[in-house]
């Protein structure tokens, strides 16, 4: 009895070790042409990251030690339109991901998506919210409900940023918000005061 026991603990144990192997995991959020490589390991230890092109040509690479999981942003620059190979690798696994890179996009496209208006009900303000972080400039333009530009100022997406405009003194019942890039309409939005 007591070897049927000794033998039927080993299999337990040796069913539950295998069913809690798990692998790392890499995930790739993008924006635009940015991208966030969010990377968990297993267990801490040391990985090589390397981004390669479509010709398998090294165009990035990285060690980092001892890591519990980390996100590293990976932001492209004199680089060639294309899919690009992200290679993570543990002591263990070898992770891979398709990054694809493509400036041919109209920018002003992406831009718009992440510009955003919200007013605050009963006071006349208005908050600009730019999350495009490209470095690009844009022009912001406000029109009163007759059409005439009460306010132009330019301003540059370098940084997320939030802008709050306060219109107590625009005597209009509307405004309409113009976003400009590289003179191009990408946003525009009317606004009740």
């Amino acid at each position: 009895m007591k070897t049927i026991l000794s033998i039927l603990f080993i299999a337990v144990v040796g069913v539950a070790s295998a069913s809690t192997t798990e692998k790392s995991s890499v995930k790739v959020v993008s924006a635009g042409n940015d991208f966030k490589v969010v990377f968990k390991p297993t267990e801490k230890e040391s990985v090589r990251v390397r981004i390669a092109d479509e010709n398998n040509a090294t165009v990035h690479t990285q060690f980092i030690k001892n890591t519990e999981g980390f996100i590293l942003p990976v932001k492209f620059a004199d680089v060639e339109d294309g899919n690009y190979t992200l290679e993570i690798v543990t002591s263990t696994e070898v992770l891979t991901e398709t990054l694809s890179l493509s400036t041919t996009e109209s920018v002003a496209i992406n831009m718009a998506d992440f510009i955003k208006l919200n007013t605050v009900t009963g006071d006349k303000v208005v908050s600009l919210k730019s999350f495009a972080d490209n470095g690009e400039d844009v022009n912001v333009v406000i029109y009163d409900n007759k059409d005439n530009a009460i306010f132009n100022e330019t301003l540059n997406t370098g940084k997320s940023f939030e802008r709050v405009y306060r219109l107590d003194e625009v005597k209009s019942s509307s405004v309409e918000f113009a976003v400009y890039h590289k003179g191009n309409l990408i946003k525009n939005e009317r606004v009740e005061l």
